[in-house]
């Protein structure tokens, strides 16, 4: 009778097949989190970048347009009649102030909140500038919310930080503020000098243009003479009041152009990235990120500042 050996996988041989496997399935294990987590980074910084590069952009467009339509006064101050970069408000009979508009009717003054100035809501530590703009409608349009307006028409828009809405588990802890516009409702009848306007002055809401801003500000570039220099909203007030009280009266800075800055964050936070930056430079000013209310909680979002200049060709020179 033949006896048959048994063949097979010795003990040491088994041992040896197992460790290989589990060598090879850890390896395609942490290639797959690896590229997980390099996706879940390049989405964030794709959602930034379309934020900062194109949400401001948009706004640029608009900001350009300040001052449209008022050949009369080509020099933009605090004071400038209708002046496309709003400071000062007021009754369609008073004099010296940018908005001389009513709101809602000819008899009741906007109220100061809705002007140019700083103190905004912000997540560092330097709060946020809102920016107030008008001009008359070059063509056929659509204003900051999407509403069409006609050729002609007065334009009040005004850009600000103001709380969201669809907050996600990953900042609970962190304030989701978004770069928000309103503006005043059109006229069926286009009108460029109206007596007052609506739906601007009643609603802090607004249309999110770029969500997930943690600051947004500018410096205005005015000019003295031949001399050129930035001044933040605050500055800017104080050099123009400077000015008419000097004795003699002195020549008040002229604004002819406006930098602007926004910090933005991604939509979700990146735990398995490597980010630990709490300051940023924003026009030579280090600000620091506020710290999260929940004691422990992260704040690994990806972040970016971005910065665009936008001369207001309408503000350039002398009385046409």
């Amino acid at each position: 009778m033949i006896i048959k050996k048994q063949k097979g996988f010795t003990l040491v041989e088994l041992m040896v097949a197992i460790a290989l496997g589990l060598l090879i399935v850890a390896a395609g294990l942490a290639i797959f989190l690896n590229s997980l987590k390099n996706s879940r980074l390049q989405q964030s910084v794709a959602q930034v970048q379309d934020g900062g590069i194109f949400g401001l952009e948009y706004i640029a467009n608009h900001v350009r347009l300040a001052n449209y339509g008022n050949v009369e006064n080509r020099n933009l101050n605090d004071q400038t009649v209708k002046g496309g970069v709003v400071f000062t408000t007021g009754l369609p009979t008073q004099t010296n102030i940018n908005l001389a508009i009513g709101n809602a009717n000819a008899t009741t003054a906007f109220a100061n909140t809705i002007v140019t100035r700083s103190s905004g809501l912000s997540n560092v530590s330097l709060a946020s500038d809102q920016l107030t703009i008008q001009f008359v409608a070059p063509t056929d349009m659509q204003n900051c919310v999407g509403e069409n307006v006609r050729k002609g028409d007065r334009v009040v828009q005004r850009y600000f930080l103001r709380q969201e809405n669809n907050k996600t588990d990953h900042d609970t802890n962190i304030t989701s503020l978004g770069l928000a516009c309103v503006a005043n409702t059109p006229l069926d009848i286009p009108n460029a000098n109206p007596t007052f306007l609506t739906g601007f002055g009643t609603t802090n809401i607004g249309e999110i243009i770029i969500p997930n801003v943690d600051y947004f500000g500018f410096l205005l570039g005015a000019r003295t003479g031949n001399n050129y220099r930035y001044y933040t909203v605050d500055e800017y007030i104080a050099a123009a009041a400077a000015a008419r009280n000097a004795q003699p009266a002195q020549e008040v800075p002229s604004i002819e152009m406006i930098k602007m800055a926004v910090l933005i964050r991604s939509q979700n936070e990146v735990r398995t990235a490597p980010i630990t930056l709490s300051t940023y430079e924003i026009f030579g000013r280090a600000v620091t990120l506020n710290t999260p209310t929940t004691k422990g909680v992260t704040n690994k979002f990806v972040r970016n500042v971005y910065v665009t200049t936008i001369a207001l060709r309408n503000a350039l020179g002398d009385k046409l």
